[in-house]
């Protein structure tokens, strides 16, 4: 489904430390979505983290600011 393919790619792209994205998880997300829905999902994945990447060193608890 649509839902797990974007859970895999969040996962793939969350999780860079030291291993590029394969084109294997490249080539499974594009199965499920086109270049643009796949760009866009990418785009949300990447500020989501930097949400996370900002507040973590400040110890900001979830949902603290919304």
């Amino acid at each position: 489904t649509k839902e797990r393919a974007a859970l895999a790619w969040c996962e793939t792209v969350t999780d860079l430390a030291n291993k590029p994205v394969s084109d294997e998880a490249y080539h499974s997300a594009r199965e499920a979505f086109s270049e643009s829905e796949l760009a866009r999902l990418t785009l949300a994945i990447v500020v989501i983290n930097s949400w996370n990447r900002v507040n973590a060193p400040f110890a900001v608890p979830p949902g603290a600011l919304g």
